[in-house]
């Protein structure tokens, strides 16, 4: 059975915490909490108090589960980035994998599951901010991104819906808008109708699809003819 630690338990003089301690509930509630403080104050606001009063526990019993704040933040971003990753891969897992899907039913899962809710994106932002100060920040959301648009490309290369010189320029495509979208969500509420501007996107990106394999039959077309006429 879990124990957690007592209201008076002191911080450990060890320098590491286990791993097993930081997946208890309860210091799965302290990410929580921490997560939602980050969201709506920023990194450098947030501090180990303000998560204990958030808590109403004693800053002791959150240094029992992580020893500092930067342990605490670092967690709180692993665990965000975690479920960043484990939402778009199943969002972007296809129905039967070898039937190809045009742009809407393919990409429509992807903008909510990028997106979170608003307390999600609002978290991510923050971090974006803070890894303009702190390199270590800079290279965990520089690797959660590459891994995002990797997963996407795949995702899209899988489904054939255009050619593979056409993957990178559109899963970057996608990726700045529901950014964008996403943000103007978060500012503007129901009124930046971002859903409705993601499925214009889908649209337009399916008609290029379409002119681009209308290009493509026809120029193999060319090429057949040619080649009858020359054998």
């Amino acid at each position: 059975m879990e124990h957690d630690a007592p209201e008076n338990t002191q911080r450990p003089k060890t320098r590491g915490v286990p791993e097993s301690r930081a997946s208890r509930p309860r210091a799965q509630a302290i990410l929580n909490a921490t997560a939602k403080l980050i969201a709506d104050r920023g990194v450098a606001e947030t501090t180990v108090s303000e998560v204990g009063r958030a808590m109403n526990m004693r800053k002791s019993v959150v240094h029992y589960y992580f020893e500092n704040k930067q342990a605490l933040v670092n967690a709180v971003q692993a665990l965000a980035e975690r479920k960043l990753l484990t939402r778009v891969q199943a969002a972007l897992e296809p129905a039967d994998a070898h039937k190809p899907r045009d742009f809407r039913s393919f990409l429509r899962p992807f903008f909510r599951a990028a997106q979170g809710d608003n307390e999600d994106f609002a978290m991510r932002l923050q971090f974006w901010a803070e890894s303009r100060r702190e390199s270590d920040v800079q290279t965990s959301v520089g690797d959660t991104r590459t891994r995002l648009r990797d997963t996407l490309e795949a995702a899209i290369v899988e489904s054939r819906a255009v050619s593979a010189e056409e993957t990178a320029t559109v899963a970057s495509l996608v990726m700045a808008i529901t950014d964008g979208l996403a943000l103007a969500e978060l500012l503007d509420g129901e009124r930046a109708k971002a859903s409705e501007a993601y499925e214009l996107l889908l649209k337009l990106l399916e008609l290029g699809a379409q002119e681009s394999r209308v290009s493509t039959d026809k120029s193999s077309s060319s090429m057949r003819a040619a080649n009858s006429i020359t054998a």
